[in-house]
Protein backbone atom coordinates (compact mmCIF):
# COMPACT_ATOMS: atom_id res chain seq x y z
CA UNK A 1 0.00 0.00 0.00
CA UNK A 2 1.34 3.15 -0.73
CA UNK A 3 2.14 5.94 1.39
CA UNK A 4 0.04 9.19 1.11
CA UNK A 5 2.45 11.70 2.09
CA UNK A 6 0.40 14.85 1.96
CA UNK A 7 -1.95 12.73 4.61
CA UNK A 8 0.99 12.05 6.78
CA UNK A 9 2.47 15.36 6.37
CA UNK A 10 -0.64 17.34 7.46
CA UNK A 11 -1.06 15.06 10.62
CA UNK A 12 2.35 15.39 11.91
CA UNK A 13 2.29 19.54 11.27
CA UNK A 14 -1.70 19.60 12.92
CA UNK A 15 -0.44 17.43 15.85
CA UNK A 16 2.77 19.59 15.93
CA UNK A 17 0.97 22.58 16.22
CA UNK A 18 -1.53 21.62 19.04
CA UNK A 19 0.78 20.54 21.11
CA UNK A 20 2.78 23.81 20.86
CA UNK A 21 -0.44 26.06 21.19
CA UNK A 22 -1.25 23.72 23.71
CA UNK A 23 2.12 24.33 25.77
CA UNK A 24 2.68 26.46 28.56
CA UNK A 25 6.21 27.50 30.44
CA UNK A 26 4.60 26.32 33.62
CA UNK A 27 3.03 23.13 32.27
CA UNK A 28 6.86 21.73 31.21
CA UNK A 29 7.83 19.10 32.94
CA UNK A 30 11.36 18.93 34.95
CA UNK A 31 14.98 18.96 33.46
CA UNK A 32 15.54 15.59 32.36
CA UNK A 33 11.90 15.70 30.57
CA UNK A 34 12.42 19.35 29.34
CA UNK A 35 15.86 18.74 27.66
CA UNK A 36 14.80 15.48 25.95
CA UNK A 37 11.59 17.46 24.52
CA UNK A 38 14.21 19.85 23.63
CA UNK A 39 16.78 17.33 21.89
CA UNK A 40 13.13 16.08 20.10
CA UNK A 41 12.41 19.30 18.58
CA UNK A 42 15.42 20.37 17.43
CA UNK A 43 15.65 17.44 15.38
CA UNK A 44 12.50 17.37 14.35
CA UNK A 45 12.66 21.13 12.98
CA UNK A 46 15.73 20.71 11.23
CA UNK A 47 14.25 17.52 9.93
CA UNK A 48 11.29 20.18 8.58
CA UNK A 49 14.28 22.38 7.89
CA UNK A 50 15.19 19.57 5.14
CA UNK A 51 12.17 18.37 4.14
CA UNK A 52 11.66 22.35 2.82
CA UNK A 53 14.39 22.41 0.92
CA UNK A 54 13.80 18.91 -0.45
CA UNK A 55 10.61 20.13 -1.64
CA UNK A 56 11.79 22.94 -3.58
CA UNK A 57 14.46 21.70 -4.90
CA UNK A 58 12.07 18.55 -6.40
CA UNK A 59 9.70 21.18 -7.46
CA UNK A 60 12.08 23.65 -9.33
CA UNK A 61 13.31 20.35 -10.98
CA UNK A 62 10.30 18.87 -12.11
CA UNK A 63 8.85 22.46 -13.52
CA UNK A 64 11.96 23.00 -15.40
CA UNK A 65 12.50 19.22 -16.40
CA UNK A 66 8.63 20.10 -17.96
CA UNK A 67 9.90 23.28 -19.36
CA UNK A 68 7.15 25.32 -17.29
CA UNK A 69 8.01 28.80 -16.04
CA UNK A 70 5.05 28.95 -14.09
CA UNK A 71 1.92 26.67 -13.08
CA UNK A 72 -1.16 27.88 -11.64
CA UNK A 73 -2.20 25.20 -8.57
CA UNK A 74 -5.61 24.27 -7.91
CA UNK A 75 -5.85 26.58 -5.07
CA UNK A 76 -4.91 29.69 -7.61
CA UNK A 77 -1.49 29.94 -6.09
CA UNK A 78 1.00 30.18 -9.00
CA UNK A 79 3.91 28.27 -8.75
CA UNK A 80 7.44 29.49 -10.29
CA UNK A 81 11.04 28.22 -10.41
CA UNK A 82 13.05 30.73 -8.45
CA UNK A 83 16.47 30.03 -7.15
CA UNK A 84 19.30 32.07 -5.80
CA UNK A 85 23.34 31.87 -5.70
CA UNK A 86 25.31 31.98 -2.82
CA UNK A 87 29.01 31.62 -1.82
CA UNK A 88 30.63 29.19 -0.12
CA UNK A 89 33.99 28.52 1.39
CA UNK A 90 34.88 32.31 1.38
CA UNK A 91 38.50 33.44 1.11
CA UNK A 92 38.12 36.51 3.25
CA UNK A 93 42.00 36.71 3.32
CA UNK A 94 41.78 36.81 -0.45
CA UNK A 95 39.07 39.33 -0.07
CA UNK A 96 41.11 41.47 1.64
CA UNK A 97 43.99 41.43 0.09
CA UNK A 98 42.28 41.94 -3.57
CA UNK A 99 40.85 45.65 -1.87
CA UNK A 100 43.90 46.76 -0.47
CA UNK A 101 45.59 45.92 -4.34
CA UNK A 102 42.65 48.35 -5.52
CA UNK A 103 44.39 51.61 -3.80
CA UNK A 104 46.95 52.03 -6.46
CA UNK A 105 44.60 51.96 -8.89
CA UNK A 106 41.84 54.00 -8.01
CA UNK A 107 43.07 57.22 -5.67
CA UNK A 108 41.70 59.67 -7.50
CA UNK A 109 38.40 61.55 -6.64
CA UNK A 110 36.40 61.15 -9.96
CA UNK A 111 34.59 64.17 -9.00
CA UNK A 112 37.17 66.96 -7.79
CA UNK A 113 40.02 65.08 -9.51
CA UNK A 114 41.66 65.27 -5.85
CA UNK A 115 44.53 62.61 -4.25
CA UNK A 116 42.78 60.73 -1.76
CA UNK A 117 44.13 59.67 1.24
CA UNK A 118 44.93 56.11 1.28
CA UNK A 119 43.04 55.65 4.61
CA UNK A 120 40.01 57.21 3.83
CA UNK A 121 39.90 55.32 0.54
CA UNK A 122 40.37 52.16 2.02
CA UNK A 123 37.67 52.77 4.73
CA UNK A 124 35.49 53.62 1.96
CA UNK A 125 35.97 50.56 0.18
CA UNK A 126 35.66 47.83 2.86
CA UNK A 127 32.31 49.91 3.97
CA UNK A 128 31.22 49.79 0.64
CA UNK A 129 32.27 45.70 0.02
CA UNK A 130 31.83 44.18 3.23
CA UNK A 131 28.68 44.28 5.79
CA UNK A 132 29.01 46.16 8.47
CA UNK A 133 28.18 44.72 11.65
CA UNK A 134 28.72 46.42 15.15
CA UNK A 135 31.04 44.34 17.26
CA UNK A 136 29.97 45.07 20.26
CA UNK A 137 32.85 43.98 22.85
CA UNK A 138 35.65 46.70 20.77
CA UNK A 139 33.05 49.20 20.82
CA UNK A 140 32.81 49.03 24.31
CA UNK A 141 36.14 48.69 25.10
CA UNK A 142 36.35 52.70 23.01
CA UNK A 143 33.72 54.00 25.63
CA UNK A 144 30.62 53.61 23.67
CA UNK A 145 27.36 52.73 25.55
CA UNK A 146 25.28 50.01 23.38
CA UNK A 147 21.80 50.94 25.39
CA UNK A 148 22.47 54.58 23.06
CA UNK A 149 22.29 53.16 19.77
CA UNK A 150 20.55 49.98 19.82
CA UNK A 151 18.19 47.58 21.93
CA UNK A 152 19.33 45.01 23.92
CA UNK A 153 17.31 42.42 24.86
CA UNK A 154 18.08 39.19 27.07
CA UNK A 155 17.27 35.83 25.31
CA UNK A 156 17.25 33.23 27.76
CA UNK A 157 18.64 29.75 26.57
CA UNK A 158 20.58 27.35 28.00
CA UNK A 159 23.83 25.05 27.51
CA UNK A 160 24.04 21.26 27.69
CA UNK A 161 27.17 19.53 27.37
CA UNK A 162 28.08 16.04 28.34
CA UNK A 163 26.66 12.96 28.26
Amino acid sequence: MERDLLSDCTEVCTALTQFVESTEDDTLPQYDESILMLDGLTRAAQGIRDLQQAIRVEMHTRLKDAGADRMTLADGRLLEPAGAYRYTEVDRDGLTSFVFRQIDDNRVDPDTGEIIDIGTQLLGLFLKCFRQEPRWTPLKELGLDPDEYARRKFQPSIKVTGG
